[in-house]
């Protein structure tokens, strides 16, 4: 007979499973006397983030190991924007209850010093008051002190004995013997790949677009790896894992999609909903950048605002907008008011390169490249899909 424990924490479930333990979880049944369901349906409506579907917002409560492979929580563990109020009691089918405090943590101190109290964290963000605690020359003067023998010797230690950079995640959920792996896993690098030989199936799991420095290189070039060698091993399928992807880079979206389908064109494009404010911002934005040349001083700083256009492909006639007032419309969709819908990504004709850091990227003659490469990574809420239908296929990238 199996005994029934009383509290049931996500560590004890993991206690069950690989250890055989003789006892049998009970199921939620309330939560701060709620049905569980209820409850939990009302808290992804307050605090999840813009998922496309109810669904998309229920998982977005769940801890997955998605997540942890990239140390993000929840937003059930720790990304809940409203006040929940101060405790959380669940209570079980069989009967027991387990009451647990609401925490609210600063997680991005910055220069402040610890906000140790709520006097501290009122006074910081609602009247711009340091902390009694807080010197600003504390940084300045740790970082000019010249390095002793002792930390010179401390360095010269822990370099000889740094640990690893990981082949693996450490999580069970994936595979601890990947095909293909990114550079610095665990750090810079996210992606691994693994083939499923039984089933002709190479699987590429992306949980972000995320990557800076090297790693933009290091990510494309592992996209590339993973298709050689899925190739090379005759795999006639491919399954692309996005789970718990929050988004990152759009260029990185964009290479990994043209080297999976490098004969098609995807689609990206955008819409604002046009209200005065807007259209006072834009007309004024837009009217200044098109009186500059390309070597003034805000020419590169205009050019990835919102609210100019005149750089930007009009997705209805492939052309760059003229005007702001072409952008701003307004349009009418499902009884309101929007822009014209606008492809941020693409601003003049051009031609594909390859290139290690932009291969199969669009770049543009007409406008400084730094100017481009920060007009991509800047868009937002953009999707990218195949013009044409691609075995219903759709990838979509939200840029935070």
């Amino acid at each position: 007979m199996t005994d029934v424990v009383a509290n049931q924490t996500s560590d004890d479930l993991v206690e069950l499973q690989t250890t055989g333990a003789s006892w049998e979880a009970s199921a939620i049944a309330s939560i701060n006397g709620q049905f569980v369901t209820d409850y939990l349906t009302e808290f992804a409506a307050q605090n999840a983030i813009g998922g496309l579907e109810p669904n998309a917002d229920w998982n977005q409560l769940m801890s997955s190991s998605a997540l942890n492979i990239t140390n993000a929580l929840s937003i059930f563990e720790g990304y809940t924007s409203f006040y929940p109020g101060e405790n959380l009691t669940f209570a079980f089918e069989n009967g027991t209850e387990i009451t647990e405090p609401w925490l609210a943590i600063y997680n991005s101190p910055g220069d402040t010093g610890p906000l140790e109290t709520g006097g501290d964290f009122y006074n910081f963000f609602v009247l711009g008051f340091y902390p009694a605690s807080y010197d600003p020359y504390a940084t300045a003067t740790s970082s000019d002190s010249a390095p002793s023998a002792t930390s010179t010797d401390s360095s010269t230690s822990s370099s000889a004995t740094a640990t690893p950079t990981p082949t693996s995640w450490p999580d069970l959920a994936y595979p601890q013997d990947p095909d293909v792996v990114q550079p610095d896993l665990g750090a810079s690098g996210v992606l691994t790949g693994y083939f499923l030989h039984d089933i002709s199936v190479a699987v590429l799991s992306i949980p972000s677009f995320s990557a800076y420095d090297t790693a933009v290189e290091d990510f494309s070039n592992t996209v590339t790896e993973f298709l050689q060698k899925a190739k090379r091993a005759g795999l006639t399928k491919v399954l692309i894992d996005l789970q718990q992807n929050s988004g990152g880079d759009t260029l990185l979206a964009y290479d990994t999609f043209k080297q999976f389908f490098p004969t098609i064109e995807p689609f990206g494009g955008s819409r604002m909903r046009a209200h005065p404010t807007a259209d006072v911002l834009g007309t004024t934005f837009t009217g200044y950048y098109n009186t500059q040349n390309l070597n003034e001083t805000f020419y590169d700083e205009l050019s990835v605002s919102d609210w100019v256009v005149t750089d930007r492909l009009n997705a209805d006639t492939e052309q760059n907008f003229t005007s702001w007032g072409e952008f701003f419309g307004p349009h009418e969709y499902n009884g309101d008011s929007f822009s014209s819908v606008v492809r941020c990504c693409r601003s003049i004709p051009g031609e594909f390169v390859a290139n290690k850091y932009l291969r199969n990227v669009i770049i543009y003659p007409a406008i400084s490249l730094t100017s481009w490469l920060r007009e991509v990574l800047s868009c937002t809420a953009m999707t990218i899909a195949p013009q044409q239908p691609l075995n219903h296929m759709q990838l979509q990238i939200l840029s935070l």
